[in-house]
């Protein structure tokens, strides 16, 4: 039976106590029981994995103030780390209150430090950033997200933010997809299954490290396929972008330049990110006096070359000279602005589809080139993608204007 106070193991050197986290908001089930080990005047804690009503608790005690399920769990859990270190008293091995910690962690495995999975992720993703020749900034930005993601999904209620890489299992997968699906993003609502499938390769990636590091056994995505749904990309067919290029936006500078910005990659399929980072340096001059432009795209990291449309061409014109020393081809401005100035514009040209930035790429790809019977391959090289699956999946539907053009035809 405990002692009155409720502090068990060896009284001079060892304490093990229990106490509610007080950090944070109280679930339904009630708060997170820690376990306290104090041992030569160091403390070491985790989470028990349970949670317990305050009103039922006594601080004084650190216990449950009835002895239920509960109260029999944490007797278990002290008996349990006095028999570790009772073992390494045995073995003559010298030992802290970490140690007697990761050897209960670790299922009773003395002296194997327990590696936590937030400071690996975080690890893996210093030494990705320090590889800046394979891992580009849009890449890094969606680990970043990753993380935090993993980070208030740990902080909901139902795991500890000290969960261990060998905690991680099917379970916790699960647990984790079912909370990026539920929980929206504060500014764009629900996260689709694809959006979500992008967080979920992340993290397996960096699991398959620490299976390769011996870490742990087996990645827990082994057996949590990620399948990506079917999407139709929204995108302006010729009337709907020669609405946006007719726009009269002379009184409205700002709104003039956003749409400017968006007809550029309607006519050169350039990633926001990468046009904005575009300089005079980018461009050079081909055969016949044709311009060209060069760059490596930020989000893969690969190389494209391509000749500039006239469209796309005029409108460098038109901005050379008025960004100062940095010589950028367009005036800055940043994505999230830049989708909240291209709302009115649509919807001044009469446009009723849902269109964000990222739509203009897709203009490009499927009104102007595809529609003028340009081949997926040709496509895929102007586009900058690695692979025949990623245009096909995205582009090898026919549109409704080239439905019509096969119709005619035929009639």
């Amino acid at each position: 039976m405990f002692q009155q106070s409720y502090i068990f193991g060896y009284m001079s050197v060892a304490k093990i106590k229990f106490f509610l986290l007080k950090r944070g908001d109280a679930t339904t089930a009630g708060r997170k029981v820690y376990c306290r080990i104090t041992y030569k005047r160091n403390k070491a804690e985790f989470f028990t994995g349970e949670f317990y009503p305050e009103r039922e608790w006594s601080p004084n005690m650190g216990m449950p103030l009835k002895q239920d399920h509960m109260f029999a769990h944490l007797e278990y859990i002290s008996s349990k780390i006095r028999e570790l270190k009772r073992e390494m008293d045995y073995k003559g091995v010298d030992y802290s209150a970490k140690d007697l910690k990761n050897a209960y962690m670790h299922g009773g495995t003395s002296g194997q430090e327990v590696v936590l999975l937030l400071e690996f992720v975080k690890s893996e993703m210093g030494r990705y950033g320090e590889r800046k020749s394979e891992y580009s900034m849009g890449t890094m930005k969606k680990y970043g997200s990753t993380l935090s993601l993993l980070n208030e999904f740990l902080s909901s209620g139902r795991y500890s933010k000290l969960v261990s890489l060998s905690e991680v299992d099917y379970a916790f997968i699960s647990d984790f997809d079912h909370y990026l699906l539920v929980t929206p993003n504060k500014k764009t609502g629900n996260r689709s299954r694809n959006t979500v499938n992008s967080y979920h390769r992340k993290l397996k990636k960096i699991l398959g490290q620490a299976v390769l590091k011996d870490i742990i056994p087996k990645n827990p995505y082994s057996n949590f396929k990620l399948r990506d749904t079917s999407v139709r990309n929204v995108f302006l067919n010729a009337t709907e972008l020669k609405s946006v290029i007719r726009l009269d936006l002379s009184d409205e500078p700002t709104l003039d330049r956003v749409r400017d910005l968006f007809v550029f990659s309607c006519f050169s399929g350039v990633r926001f990110g990468d046009l904005i980072e575009l300089t005079e340096k980018n461009l050079w001059t081909g055969e016949q006096g044709s311009m060209w432009l060069s760059f490596i795209q930020g989000k893969v990291n690969r190389q494209v070359n391509f000749p500039l449309l006239q469209a796309a061409k005029e409108l460098i014109q038109k901005y050379t000279g008025t960004t100062g020393r940095s010589k950028r081809l367009f005036p800055p401005i940043t994505n999230q602005r830049a989708n909240i100035y291209l709302k009115p514009v649509i919807k001044m040209a009469g446009i009723r589809k849902k269109v964000s930035f990222h739509c203009s790429r897709h203009t490009f790809a499927t009104t102007v080139l595809r529609e003028n019977e340009i081949p997926l391959q040709v496509v895929k090289e102007w586009m900058g993608h690695s692979t025949e699956k990623d245009i096909t999946l995205h582009y090898a539907r026919l549109t409704d204007g080239a439905k019509m053009d096969y119709k005619r035809k035929l009639d």
